[in-house]
């Protein structure tokens, strides 16, 4: 704040000067007289100049300086955050790529366990089916081997009843045991 005061001052001091050297200018008829107010004027102009590039220029070059290096450094640092964005951009649609490539494979591998499985529940359901059909044929062909059996038995016991009326005797049971046995093994044999 002092060098402010002298420096005002000064300049004040060289502006005084001046007009006081214009005001008299009508008053020096030789050039003479004129040059104690020019070498006042220089001298002063030059202690103005001397403190100025001492103190003051110095502070407006460091504060150019200054804010130049604060430029220059914001510039430094947005093309630094620019850079990072970029990479960053990148590592994210690098990862997107990834899971978007992570994902199709598990689809695929989530269609092939399901082509799997249904083709594994439909080798289970045709065998079921078919150990069902087996079971089912296994069923009627022992019910009608019961059937036959069971109409063998009674067309012998009508035959024999028949016959034992046509006889008029009685036949006992092991007779009748023997017709059955004779007319099974007839059958068989006409069957075969």
């Amino acid at each position: 704040m002092k060098r402010f005061a002298f420096l005002l001052t000064l300049t004040t001091l060289a502006l005084f000067n001046a007009r006081v050297f214009a005001a008299d200018a009508s008053v020096i008829e030789s050039p003479k007289g004129g040059i104690a107010p020019m070498i006042t004027t220089i001298v002063v102009f030059v202690i103005v100049a001397g403190i100025s590039a001492v103190s003051i220029w110095p502070k407006i070059v460091g504060g150019l300086d200054e804010r130049n290096a604060k430029i220059t450094g914001e510039i430094a640092a947005a093309e630094d955050a620019r850079k990072q964005a970029k990479e960053a951009l990148n590592e994210y649609e690098k990862s997107l790529a990834d899971a978007r490539a992570e994902a199709q494979q598990m689809l695929e591998a989530t269609k092939a366990q399901q082509i799997e499985l249904a083709a594994q529940l439909k080798a289970t359901a045709e065998t079921e089916l078919t150990a069902m059909r087996e079971k089912a044929k296994a069923d009627i062909d022992a019910a009608k081997k019961q059937a036959l059996n069971e109409l063998y038995s009674e067309s012998i016991t009508l035959a024999t009843v028949m016959a034992g009326k046509i006889l008029q005797r009685e036949v006992t049971a092991g007779d009748q045991q023997r017709l059955m046995e004779d007319s099974l093994a007839e059958m068989k044999t006409a069957k075969s």
